[in-house]
């Protein structure tokens, strides 16, 4: 007989998720470093600088803290913070409100507990099914596809040709269908990244986390390069997309994200097509004039 040792395993896990929040953390303090200048915060520029952006020591005297403490910060040390503190770093850097939440959230950091086979109340699946004003959605973590409208597979080919892999971001970084569905795909690439690097955050080091970020990497140039530039966006608000299919005609719609309280894993994200005489013609209108 086997005995799996699940206290352990439990423990390697977590140590998995706070490597990889620490390695997150250090990569987005340097690089929003790296972006500012001494004249943007105030600081004279001195003689020649061997460095792009800011210095340590520049962050530190702005944010009223050590060096070595900020320098323990920016290099993943595990260390403790007040959030004054963390408030007067995000001054020092010029972070903007997204920046701020998820600079908080790898600070104070508590690993999510990833639960994949927890099943969709029946009663939030069958609203967004019979949701018919734009395309909806039940998405999970790792932005897979749990539940979706007829809308939604209409004008995005979804599920594509592997009906088992539901992933939203695999359908829109590796399904040329969606790249070209997208008025402004470069945008809309950028938008998916930032929004999802907030979500990933949580699940750092998670095995499934990480074999999809690499898949990415690997399979997309553009994700790989965009997954390169630590941009992060809310992964709880809403987008406005514009879209040309090529049977339905010009499409716009705006989402909108709701939180289930009883399934903390997973987002609803629902459409509104825009109104008639803005410009785009929303589903049933673009069929009749098809």
């Amino acid at each position: 007989m086997v005995v799996v040792d699940t206290t352990t395993m439990a423990h390697q896990a977590l140590d998995a998720k706070e490597s990889g929040r620490r390695a997150l953390l250090s990569e987005f303090l340097r690089a929003r470093r790296a972006r500012l200048t001494s004249l943007e915060v105030g600081l004279p520029a001195g003689p020649r600088r061997r460095v792009s952006g800011l210095r340590r020591e520049e962050v530190a005297v702005l944010a009223d803290v050590g060096i070595t403490w900020y320098t323990w910060l920016e290099q993943g040390r595990p260390i403790r913070m007040a959030p004054a503190t963390l408030d007067r770093i995000a001054d020092a850097l010029r972070l903007d409100r997204h920046e701020r939440a998820y600079l908080k959230s790898l600070v104070f950091f508590e690993p999510a507990a990833t639960v994949w086979d927890l099943p969709i109340p029946e009663r939030v699946a069958e609203v967004v099914r019979a949701y018919t004003a734009g395309p909806a959605i039940v998405r999970g973590p790792r932005w897979d596809v749990l539940v979706w409208n007829d809308v939604f597979a209409e004008v995005f080919g979804f599920p594509g040709s592997a009906a088992d892999d539901r992933n939203g971001l695999r359908h829109a970084f590796l399904d040329a269908r969606v790249r070209r569905l997208n008025v402004d795909w470069p945008a809309f690439a950028r938008q998916l990244v930032a929004s999802f690097r907030t979500e990933y955050a949580q699940h750092a080091g998670d095995e499934a986390f990480e074999s999809l970020v690499d898949e990415l990497r690997r399979e997309s140039a553009t994700f790989a390069r965009l997954w390169r530039e630590p941009t992060v966006l809310s992964s709880t608000e809403g987008r406005s997309l514009r879209l040309r299919h090529p049977t339905l005609g010009a499409i716009f719609y705006d989402t909108v994200n709701l939180l289930i309280p009883d399934v903390p894993h997973a987002t609803v994200v629902l459409g509104t097509f825009a109104p008639a005489g803005s410009g785009a013609a929303t589903v049933p209108e673009a069929k009749r004039t098809s």
